[in-house]
This record gives structure tokens, sequence and C-alpha cells, in this order.
């Protein structure tokens, strides 16, 4: 694998993270599950703009459309959030000229995985560290 794959998984994920930080702080929330049950009460858009981003809540998560144009689609996993190598797939295809394949980023994610940068749910889902 080459160190370029590697970077841009970890550089999507890393704006994952700050995708999720910005929509708890624009709504107030510390998971996926509490968006979702705020737009489903009414007291959220369901599609809206936060200080430099853009969002649409839809099933059981979301996405932050970042600046760059990259969306970063999270979900609730139950009491965590998480993605799929496939959202990374989905950002990578807005800032790459060339896609890696979705072996390749799920390669790069369980590498991410074994360095504790997220953690490994299933084959193709992770989700977040815990803040400690």
């Amino acid at each position: 694998m080459s160190g370029n794959l590697l970077g841009n998984v970890e550089s999507a994920i890393v704006d994952f993270y700050r995708a999720k930080r910005l929509m708890e702080e624009e709504l107030l929330v510390t998971a996926a599950s509490q968006v979702v049950e705020r737009a489903n009460r009414g007291e959220v858009a369901r599609h809206g703009r936060g200080q430099g981003f853009v969002y649409s809540i839809h099933g059981i998560g979301y996405t932050v459309v970042l600046p760059s144009g990259a969306p970063a689609h999270i979900d609730s996993l139950g009491d965590e959030d998480g993605f799929t190598s496939y959202d990374i797939r989905a950002y990578l295809d807005e800032v790459l000229e060339t896609v890696p394949s979705i072996e390749e980023i799920r390669l790069a994610c369980d590498l991410c995985a074994a360095q504790g940068l997220i953690v490994k749910v299933d084959a193709a889902t992770y989700r977040f560290v815990r803040e400690k």
C-alpha cells in the first residue's frame, strides 16, 4: 500500500472527526442518534448550514459537506457513531483525481484502526474512538 493512500485515508478520517465535532457543537448534541432525534421532533432543520459547513440529516445519521466540498457521512451505530469504507470512498471521490478501490480503502482503514485512530466494527464499518 502506498503512503499516499494511507495518508489520504487518514486525512479523510481526521475530517470525519472534524465534521462530527462541528455538528455536535452546532446542534449541542453528543451523538448522531441525538441529531436524528432532534430532527424527528422538528427541533432542527433536516437540511441546514453551520459555521462553514452544510449538513443534511437522514436515516440514522447525517452528512456534513465540508468547505472542500467533500462529504463526511456519519451514522449512529447504537451507542457509538461511525462510518463505512464506502463513506470514505465518497469523500475521497471529491478530493482526489484517482480514487482507490474499496478494497484498498478498507485495508487503509484497517491500518488506521490498528494505529488506534478508529475502531473496526465489521468488514466495512468503523467507529470513532471515544474521548477520554
